[in-house]
């Protein structure tokens, strides 16, 4: 129940700010992995998390931004 609980307030808080806060915005999901709290675990959803665990993973490996990357094709 608190998982549940920090994942809303991080819908809330985002909202708050103006700031992309639906389960499959990269944006929530930083701040659900930032702040420890679980992705909700619809088909959409979980997608969006390993889409923005291989957008991570890619940041690490060359030190580029995803969005610069994309910018470049």
């Amino acid at each position: 129940m608190l998982g549940t609980l920090l994942h809303e307030l991080v819908h809330w808080r985002l909202a708050t700010e103006g700031i992309p806060h639906r389960d499959v915005n990269d944006e929530f999901i930083a701040e659900c992995v930032r702040v420890g709290a679980p992705i909700s675990g619809s088909t959409s959803a979980q997608n969006a998390y390993r889409e923005y665990q291989a957008k991570r993973r890619y940041e690490e490996r060359t030190g580029r931004k995803y969005d610069e990357a994309e910018a470049i094709v």
